[in-house]
């Protein structure tokens, strides 16, 4: 039964994630590709787990896009996951699996801990454009 609710939710996610990656420019093939690379990516870090609650995108008010964690820019040259570890930081994300998107700037000026930092700061501060 969670087995089969598990490859439900998973394929559910990566439905959201792939609508998402449309509705921000990128192009179909490109965007199946990512969707099924995070898809494979949260099966393999949900394997012992006994469900996953699902994907929380960072969404600004206009619709579902992906923006820069760094700079806000929507210019996303990389997308990343995140997982929170830290239980309160998880429980008040209410999803195990983060997508967030970075830019080329922010990329050569930080490094990645620095954009899990970020989130959990977004995550924190109730920042308007992440909607959890």
């Amino acid at each position: 039964m969670l087995v089969e609710e598990n490859k439900e939710r998973l394929e559910k996610m990566e439905e959201i994630i792939y609508t998402a990656l449309l509705n921000s420019g990128i192009t179909g093939e490109e965007a199946r590709r990512i969707a099924k690379g995070i898809r494979a990516f949260a099966e393999e870090v949900t394997s012992e787990m006994s469900f996953i609650k699902g994907i929380r995108l960072l969404l600004q008010p206009e619709g579902p896009s992906f923006f820069c964690v760094g700079c806000g820019s929507r210019h996303i040259s990389y997308l990343g996951t995140f997982i929170p570890t830290d239980p309160e930081v998880l429980e008040l994300a209410g999803y195990r699996i983060i997508v967030y998107g970075i830019c080329e700037k922010c990329m050569r000026e930080h490094p990645p801990e620095y954009f899990e930092s970020q989130i959990v700061k977004l995550l924190w501060e109730g920042a308007p454009r992440l909607k959890l």
